[in-house]
């Protein structure tokens, strides 16, 4: 497995103690015994990690280097005045950078070495557990509210050294009644192969409410296989948006417990695809208790010969009387070459619920299309512009417009060279 070539010196590098050298043999072990998924398991039938296998990753700690003046430059481009950011160069965190000065009373940003124990759910979770040097935690304190939002950045740039390999883990705490935004995107260096594997734990409590914002935005040779696992409190409420545009293949895995009754969340993603990239979003909606209701809607955009995977199940266990479900994929395909594959999943084992899934695949309406250019709109302007309504419809559905006009921001830049090539 080339992604474990340098794991023995990592290892003697930088070298874990008590329970984080226990996991970390464990996660080795794991990774030993099973290997990287193949497109013969199940979860991964859509989504070759050939990439993966062809290149040598260097991790990030084995190397630590320091960003030069022109990625500092660059990830200054990349952070947004509105928010609170907090920056992360190669899976490092950058305190010149970040603004944790900012962070109100009541919020709490700590490293850490501690790792909590886990059943690995594949070998990715493994991978972020064997490499593992810190974890960062944002902590919201019962009824707390904060206005700005919370921006982790995540860069990533060779600086000079081998294709580098980055295991960021993050755990968000939103206390009992706190009210809060956290974002968490990813850029790194253009033309330059790296391969990120993050992996974050959202932990929502009684009656909080998280707003929940992924955007992957890398350049067209980033990796990035990345995991979210949310646990919902009673009544709490949250809402999700996961919005791809990057990497010649990029993989979030989002698993959502609902643990407690009254519990809500909107679970939605969009991806705007070219070239060769891969896009697969693969979900688990675990409905544990009754009395919770959930909505998935996924919309996607690919252009020349890419790729998008949609693979969402949503289990409704025995006993979750009146649980509420809804899942939708629908993917707009602006090349014959481009292909969506979708599929939903349902398993129920309760009486008394709503559940429902589907999905689409589809074109832009050419006679539409032909009436923008009839009226001296060139099929460059109205492309995008007819994209732009088609998938900014989640973006609207989160309620800041703050948030609104930075997804919107990068929603036009996903869009430039667009084209439409179906005849």
């Amino acid at each position: 497995m080339n992604l474990l070539s340098h794991f023995d010196k990592f290892a003697s590098q930088t070298p874990a103690t008590g329970g984080a050298q226990t996991l970390r043999a464990k996660a080795l072990e794991f990774l030993n015994a099973k290997g990287l998924p193949t497109r013969k398991d199940e979860d991964w039938k859509y989504t070759s990690l050939k990439v993966l296998n062809d290149e040598s990753f260097v991790p990030a700690g084995l190397e630590v280097t320091q960003p030069t003046h022109e990625t500092m430059k660059a990830i200054q481009a990349k952070l947004n005045p509105e928010f609170i950011n907090i920056v992360f160069h190669n899976g490092q965190f950058n305190k010149t950078l970040s603004s944790v000065e900012e962070l109100p009373a009541g919020v709490k940003f700590t490293e850490g070495k501690d790792v909590v124990a886990t059943d690995f759910k594949d070998s990715f979770e493994a991978l972020n557990v064997a490499y593992f040097t810190k974890n960062y935690t944002l902590e919201i304190s019962p009824e707390t509210s904060v206005d700005k939002a919370v921006n982790f950045v995540f860069y990533s740039s060779a600086e000079g050294t081998s294709a580098v390999m980055v295991n960021p883990r993050v755990t968000i705490k939103a206390g009992k009644m706190s009210s809060t935004k956290y974002l968490e995107s990813y850029y790194g260096q253009r033309d330059v192969r790296y391969f990120v594997n993050p992996q974050v734990d959202v932990e929502v409590a009684e009656s909080a409410k998280l707003i929940y914002v992924r955007l992957q935005a890398e350049g067209s040779m980033a990796v990035n296989v990345g995991r979210t696992n949310f646990t919902l409190g009673k009544a709490s409420h949250v809402h999700s948006l996961a919005f791809s545009t990057g990497g010649i293949l990029a993989r979030h895995s989002l698993t959502a417990e609902m643990k407690a009754p009254e519990a809500f969340g909107v679970f939605d993603g969009v991806y705007v695809t070219k070239g060769n990239q891969v896009v697969d979003n693969t979900t688990v909606i675990d409905h544990q208790v009754g009395a919770c209701n959930t909505s998935q809607h996924y919309k996607g955009i690919l252009a020349d010969a890419s790729r998008a995977v949609f693979n969402g199940k949503v289990i409704i266990r025995q006993g979750a009387m009146k649980a509420n479900s809804e899942q939708l994929n629908n993917n707009l395909l602006l090349s014959r070459e481009a292909e969506a594959d979708s599929k939903p999943q349902l398993e129920v084992y309760a009486d008394d619920v709503k559940a429902g899934h589907g999905s689409t695949v589809g074109q832009l309406n050419q006679e539409e299309l032909f009436y923008l250019q009839s009226r001296a709109i060139s099929a460059d302007i109205a492309v995008p512009m007819m994209s732009f309504g088609y998938a900014s419809e989640l973006i609207y559905k989160l309620e800041n417009e703050e948030l609104q006009n930075w997804l919107n921001k990068e929603l036009r830049e996903a869009f430039q060279g667009l084209q439409v090539a179906l005849k």
